[in-house]
């Protein structure tokens, strides 16, 4: 696999809060390992503003969305960052081939459930959400299509079918906006009739064909 290792991912490590504690791996014989403060990674509780502090130079009052997921983004590469500053031994910027079973594996997974971290966040029952979860762990091949497609597989005829069904509408409409959010060029914008160039109109989830994108998401 190919990372991009960028100046923020070097900035993070220079504040990394390491711990060798039994009170954070209690187990015995693993209590002297080294680790990273889950609690405090870079000095603070506020983690995602800890992130934007050290990569921008700025303290927002409130982070918006953006930042939000961009402080993720960079929390879940930092992993595999730090793997290639490991084994290269170096602090330059650049691409780099990583072990795609290393820490790429679960950048893969966690890369993942942030992108359908919304339509989790917005499914009411809780072992539905749950095994969703799941599903969005279990998928480190980079599409995160293939989430969609496999819990669109699950049968709905059980008690809980109407959760499911929820389940299923949530990451549909969730899959929808961010296609839209990606593409500015698509060939399911109403207008187009065809790929949309963006000088006819201004490609959104509003103008998006829905049933025939989500016909071509859920193609196997």
């Amino acid at each position: 696999m190919k990372f991009e290792l960028k100046k923020e991912h070097i900035k993070l490590t220079t504040r990394l809060d390491f711990l060798a504690d039994a009170f954070f791996v209690p187990e015995e014989g693993m209590k002297y390992i080294p680790c990273i403060n889950p609690k405090r990674p870079f000095g603070n509780s506020s983690i995602l503003r800890d992130i934007i502090e050290i990569t921008t130079g700025t303290v927002p009052d409130e982070l918006t969305e953006d930042q939000e997921q961009q402080a993720k983004r960079f929390l879940i590469e930092l992993p595999v960052a730090l793997e290639v500053i490991m084994e290269t031994q170096t602090f330059t910027p650049g691409v780099y081939d990583v072990d795609d079973y290393r820490a790429a594996f679960t950048y893969r997974a966690n890369r993942n459930v942030l992108f359908w971290e919304k339509a989790l966040a917005g499914i009411k029952h809780n072992a539905i959400a749950k095994m969703v979860l799941d599903v969005c762990r279990e998928n480190t091949t980079g599409d995160p299509y293939k989430t969609l497609r496999e819990i669109d597989k699950w049968p709905e005829e059980y008690s809980n079918g109407a959760s499911i069904r929820h389940a299923k509408d949530m990451l549909k409409d969730h899959a929808v906006t961010k296609w839209c959010q990606e593409h500015t060029e698509c060939q399911y914008c109403k207008l187009s009739g065809g790929l949309c160039d963006k000088s006819s109109c201004s490609f959104s989830e509003e103008l998006c064909d829905k049933e025939k994108l989500l016909e071509h998401l859920l193609a196997p």
